[in-house]
């Protein structure tokens, strides 16, 4: 027994096989040619009544294993661009309380970011303030010497909802 190349999909097969066990491509064509030319179509249509009709054609498992390539490669793109948008993110989010009128000044209210959205409306309606989602190393503003101010840097974390 010898291991030959599918000539469809390009898989080890056994050279005894009458099809290839990965996409179903028969191997082994008949060494007599048909009588008469009609036989040879005959032969080769596909009757979709036939019970033994098998419909991963090898032309379907093909167009799949393609349709599989281009969704791994979309994937493998798409993803590192998203986390570097920060449209994805993997680190955790927290409230705070935003004052209308939003400075880096303003911005401290209670001084806690908080895990629990009820936690900081509860501080939040206090001050008529608007309760917002954060990342704790994203930009709260500015202060008055124009250096960039992050939300770690100015809050702590709530001691009631924040482990």
């Amino acid at each position: 027994m010898a291991i030959i190349k599918c000539p469809e999909c390009g898989r080890d097969v056994s050279n005894k096989a009458e099809k290839c066990i990965h996409c179903g491509y028969p191997l082994h064509q008949a060494a007599a040619a048909p009588q008469n030319p009609g036989e040879a179509d005959s032969k080769n249509r596909i009757n979709l009544d036939d019970p033994g009709y098998n419909s991963s054609s090898p032309g379907q498992v093909v167009a799949r294993n393609i349709w599989a390539k281009i969704l791994s490669g979309v994937v493998v793109i798409l993803v590192p661009v998203l986390i570097y948008s920060g449209i994805v993110s993997f680190s955790p989010s927290y409230y705070v309380a935003k004052l209308p009128d939003y400075s880096a000044a303003s911005v401290k209210i209670d001084g806690y970011m908080h895990r629990s959205k009820s936690c900081c409306q509860k501080v939040a309606d206090a001050f008529g303030a608007e309760v917002i989602r954060v990342k704790p190393n994203e930009k709260a503003g500015t202060n008055s010497y124009g250096q960039v101010v992050k939300y770690n840097d100015c809050f702590t974390y709530c001691p009631l909802c924040c482990d």
